[in-house]
């Protein structure tokens, strides 16, 4: 009877030390990119060499590994002893994932340049995207604020050119009043400005909607600039589309295109051409007009 009892104790404790050690996962270690932040920075100075991002190495379980967000995690340069000039500054995680899942920044320090700032005043440029919703018609938007502060590295305060607030026109509807966006500082070419940073770095932006206008179809007929040279004349012309569809509380029957020059021309010809639109009239589409010119020496005797 004791070898039994015996018997059944091990095996109790097999099947015990089994279910918990038996179906761990082995731990793993993978190399992950996350986004880096600079944190205390002295007044006055900014790192302009600063990546987005930098590698952490985590380790644990593979079935957490595979569910972590890299976007929920961050390393942090402190830069509290921060000087201008170029020294080594240290990193630390600022996420955490629990007990089960480590993160270590690969790299314990990095070599950053710091240099003094100066501030500029710049107007905020409402940039759109997108195409508002169906029956409605954007007709403009004002930001709150309408100009705001940008600290810029030394010398490069001349660089900041605009600052950018996109609207996605797609978000939009009667009942919205304010949509928040971020800024962005950019140069001239439209490129954002490295360690450059706005103030206040979110604003409003108040756009305006209106009920769209019923379009209808309007002729189109081609304008003229010049003539062919002596000998040769225009004998025939067609466009695609005849017809365009406008909007807008101009009353139009008729709308010309763009000038086309005859100047020069000996033979046929084709040419992409825009509507010329009057007062508030606006395409619904298409967008050009194509113009086929038939042009021909004048017959024989003919002058």
């Amino acid at each position: 009877m004791n070898r039994f009892w015996l018997g059944l104790c091990s095996l109790l404790i097999s099947l015990m030390l089994w279910i918990n050690f038996g179906q761990k996962e082995p731990v793993i270690q993978r190399e992950l990119r996350v986004r880096l932040e600079a944190r205390n920075a002295p007044v006055g100075l900014v790192a302009v060499d600063l990546p987005t991002r930098t590698s952490v190495i985590a380790e644990g379980p593979r079935n957490l590994l595979d569910r972590l967000d890299t976007e929920t995690l961050s390393v942090g340069v402190d830069l509290t002893n921060g000087r201008s000039g170029v020294f080594i500054y240290p990193l630390a995680m600022l996420s955490a994932t629990g007990s089960r899942v480590k993160l270590d920044p690969r790299s314990t320090t990095m070599r950053l340049t710091l240099v003094k700032t100066v501030i500029v005043s710049r107007p905020v440029v409402i940039q759109t995207q997108g195409t508002p919703p169906v029956g409605t018609e954007y007709s403009g938007a004002r930001a709150e604020p309408a100009s705001v502060a940008v600290t810029a590295p030394e010398g490069q305060g001349a660089s900041v050119k605009n600052v950018i607030a996109v609207l996605d026109l797609s978000r939009l509807s009667p009942s919205v009043g304010y949509i928040e966006t971020e800024l962005v500082a950019v140069d001239g070419s439209n490129q954002p400005i490295p360690g450059a940073t706005v103030e206040p770095r979110i604003v409003r932006i108040l756009p305006k909607l209106r009920a769209a206008t019923e379009s209808h179809s309007v002729l189109v007929n081609p304008t003229w600039v010049g003539a062919p040279p002596f000998g040769y004349r225009v004998t025939g012309y067609e466009l695609s589309p005849r017809q365009v569809r406008v909007t807008g509380s101009t009353p139009t029957k008729v709308l010309g295109t763009k000038p086309i020059s005859l100047m020069g021309r000996r033979e046929t010809f084709v040419v992409e051409v825009e509507v010329d639109l009057p007062g508030d009239v606006q395409l619904s589409s298409p967008t050009t007009i194509s113009v086929s010119v038939t042009i021909e020496p004048e017959p024989q005797g003919v002058r």
